[in-house]
Order: C-alpha cells, then sequence, then structure tokens
C-alpha cells in the first residue's frame, strides 16, 4: 500500500489505494467534501519544481468510473494519478503510442511541465480525451 504524508493528502476525499497483482487499481472514496464552513474553494495545481500554473481542481474528471487511478509501468513502477479534462500548463510530447497502454483504446503521450519540463503525466487519447497527473508532482496552491 501507497502511504502519503500529510501534504499530499486530498482535503476534499481521502482516498485508500491498493493495486491487486495484474496491477489493476482498487479504489475506496471516503467523502469529506462538505465542512461546517461550506465547500472548499477550487484550488490551483502547480507544477513542484518551478510552481508553474498547470490545472485547477475544476478541471477533475472521472475515466472509466473514477478519478484516481493507480497503475504500474512496465518496468515496475507504480504511480498515482489524478485525471483532468484540461491541463493548460501541460506540454505533450511524443507521437501516440499504445503500447503498454492503462486504458484500452487509449493512446498516451507524456505531458511536461511547459515551464520546466518536469515529467507530470501523461496525456491520453481515446472516447475522451484527459491527462493523468502524477500526484505529488503537481500539488495545490490556495486561490488567492
Amino acid at each position: 500500500m501507497h502511504h502519503l504524508d500529510e501534504n499530499q493528502l486530498n482535503i476534499n476525499k481521502l482516498r485508500i489505494l491498493c493495486l491487486d497483482r495484474t496491477g489493476n487499481d482498487i479504489e475506496v472514496n471516503i467523502d469529506q467534501n462538505e465542512s461546517k464552513t461550506g465547500p472548499k474553494k477550487a484550488n490551483k495545481l502547480v507544477c513542484h519544481i518551478c510552481g508553474t500554473v498547470i490545472t485547477t481542481q475544476h478541471q477533475r474528471t472521472s475515466v472509466m468510473g473514477r478519478q484516481v487511478h493507480s497503475k504500474i509501468n512496465p518496468a515496475g513502477f507504480a504511480y498515482h494519478f489524478t485525471c483532468y479534462t484540461h491541463a493548460p500548463g501541460c506540454l505533450v510530447a511524443g507521437e501516440p503510442s499504445l503500447d503498454h497502454t492503462w486504458f484500452s483504446g487509449y493512446t498516451w503521450q507524456i505531458a511536461s511541465c511547459k515551464q520546466c519540463l518536469e515529467h507530470l503525466g501523461w496525456y491520453f487519447c481515446g472516447d475522451t480525451k484527459f491527462f493523468g497527473l502524477i500526484q505529488g508532482r503537481v500539488i495545490e496552491q490556495d486561490v488567492d
């Protein structure tokens, strides 16, 4: 199981992520969306290296029934990522590929920060288009 420190926890929802033996993800959501003061404001998500604005929480989207996925690449590295409809702070590079895709019928390309070129996740294109941004590589910044 992947352990998150307090800085990586999403305040809106607590997620428990586990991987089964085939690399498929299992997700349990515990909704903590409303507080006594009302819903939390949408925050900007910025690159953890240079602070460039990548997207906002308003751009979160569900893909195959969930917003957060955990997958293992062929080299054995586990990634926990959240799906976003738009990420204008990303630069998409490389040829679209179906090799080792995590979403059947979807091509993928590398998505990097347009300012510092840090690898932030992937751009997927299939029935829909979305960004899968790696948790911890994009971080929340309060709206002013």
